[in-house]
């Protein structure tokens, strides 16, 4: 498999991943309108709710439970990978504190590896990765 491909695709799954986990699982609301709304159609004809309390629970619901399902995926995915691959994975990628860690911190003082190794092991997950999410059209 050509890396160069696939590299981009895992890292924009664990970005969805982390908003996901670190924030749509914790939202609570959304804006709601308590004033009423006239459909276009008139006479409530249009088959539309007017409860926008309702609505936004609704869609809160729902967005939460693919959020949810979308983590387990992911999660489910990284507990199938050889404990090296899954622990680079994990400390890299999967961390609230994403941005403020990079490579080197993995490798030099996380992990006892070098930057070839850091980077054949991060390859080799990434590629499991993209045959159990990409080709299962998680992406």
């Amino acid at each position: 498999m050509e890396f160069e491909n696939i590299r981009p695709r895992i890292e924009k799954i664990f970005e969805i991943y982390r908003k996901h986990k670190y924030y749509t699982l914790f939202m609570s609301d959304y804006d709601t309108s308590i004033t009423s709304h006239i459909d276009e159609i008139g006479g409530g004809k249009a088959n539309l709710t007017s409860d926008k309390t309702a609505d936004t629970a609704i869609k809160n619901a729902d967005d939460k439970l693919a959020a949810k399902n979308f983590v387990k995926l992911i999660e489910k995915a990284i507990d199938q990978l050889p404990e090296v691959e899954k622990k680079v994975i994990q400390m890299r990628y999967m961390t609230r504190d994403f941005k403020y860690i990079s490579d080197y911190t993995i490798y030099e003082v996380r992990l006892p590896m070098s930057d070839k190794t850091f980077k054949k092991v991060r390859d080799r997950a990434f590629e499991k990765l993209y045959i159990m999410l990409v080709l299962n059209k998680c992406d």
